[in-house]
């Protein structure tokens, strides 16, 4: 084993490929191993430990393991197990995969990657034996998922992102999502879009995402979408309830406001749209439309929105200032 802080590190990157109708995809993740540390490995083995490694004790501890597992000598010296394989560790960052040239993964077969839970660390060995030279990258996938349940979802929040709506997919990383066997260390996620029957794919967006226990849930953030829109409009606003103190100053009032928000989507695709609003002090909201309180200060309106529709969502906000406000 041999630890490297620097010269050797590695990365995991996710492409994610959606069906036409956005309800499912498919979720691949690949890791990369680069190799800057000045010197040639020859016939290696690489372990990549997801977790945060304190300690050289740890990672031979986890390489002994290993070793055990595979039926060798537990009980191996250090300076043995230290000689025998290239264990990479770091911070929750990347999946495993055995390493290959990029253009030697279109001629060379397939490893197979063995994942191993040991105490708080994932302990991915590749299978096989390669060379990394100084220098080089080297990359292959990890997993493969089909069939991920997704959910095509929108976000408008004037005070994050201005008028942009922002694109998410979400899923969970579960069993019953096709996922879920072990934890998705952090990286770099591309999405794509399957707009055609010969399968051709539209780059939808990209984004980081951090490490993914099992079973959590997960919003991919794609960026602005300009085929969803969200127009808030001021329409009236009115102050009444004046009070003044002793010295004819006014020491409280009451504002009304009424507002429009006109919503569209011009996708082919039916879509989830929220709506949050902010508000301070001492307020009430009056709506046909359902929504939700966040906190003290927001609000959320959900829209499940058709293909081509187009709808409207009106309030009246009534703030209460001063004297006249209860908090």
């Amino acid at each position: 084993i041999r630890y490297f802080t620097s010269g050797i590190k590695w990365s995991a990157d996710y492409v994610a490929e959606a069906v036409r109708d956005e309800k499912a995809m498919t979720l691949a993740g690949n890791v990369r191993v680069t190799n800057n540390s000045g010197e040639d490995y020859e016939n290696t083995q690489v372990r990549l430990v997801v977790g945060t490694v304190r300690l050289i004790e740890e990672i031979a501890k986890l390489a002994r393991e290993a070793d055990r597992n595979g039926g060798r000598d537990r009980n191996a010296p250090m300076s043995e197990v230290l000689s025998r394989n290239v264990v990479v560790g770091a911070r929750f960052r990347g999946l495993a995969g055995a390493v290959t040239d990029e253009f030697e993964m279109l001629k060379d077969k397939e490893k197979k990657i063995v994942k191993e839970a040991l105490s708080e660390y994932f302990l991915y060995t590749v299978e096989g034996r390669d060379t990394i030279p100084s220098g080089w990258a080297k990359r292959l996938p990890s997993f493969r998922a089909a069939d991920v349940p997704v959910t095509s979802y929108y976000k408008f929040e004037k005070e994050r992102w201005g008028d942009q709506v922002i694109r998410f997919f979400r899923f969970t990383n579960s069993e019953p999502s096709q996922l879920g066997k072990e934890p998705l260390p952090d990286g770099d996620v591309k999405a794509f879009r399957l707009i055609t029957d010969d399968k051709l794919y539209a780059f939808v967006g990209r984004t980081a995402v951090k490490y993914i226990p099992v079973n959590e849930f997960v919003e991919l953030e794609l960026g602005p979408d300009r085929e969803v829109s969200v127009k808030p409009t001021l329409v009236n606003w009115t102050k009444t309830s004046l009070s003044f103190d002793a010295n004819g100053n006014i020491n409280g009032w009451t504002t009304t406001e009424s507002w429009e928000i006109d919503v569209q989507n011009s996708r082919e695709i039916d879509v989830m749209l929220d709506i949050r609003r902010h508000f301070s002090g001492d307020w009430s909201l009056v709506t046909a439309a359902n929504y939700e309180k966040i906190d003290a200060a927001k609000v959320k309106f959900i829209l499940p929105l058709k293909s081509r529709a187009q709808q409207k969502i009106t309030y009246e906000l009534t703030v209460k200032h001063g004297v006249n406000a209860a908090r």
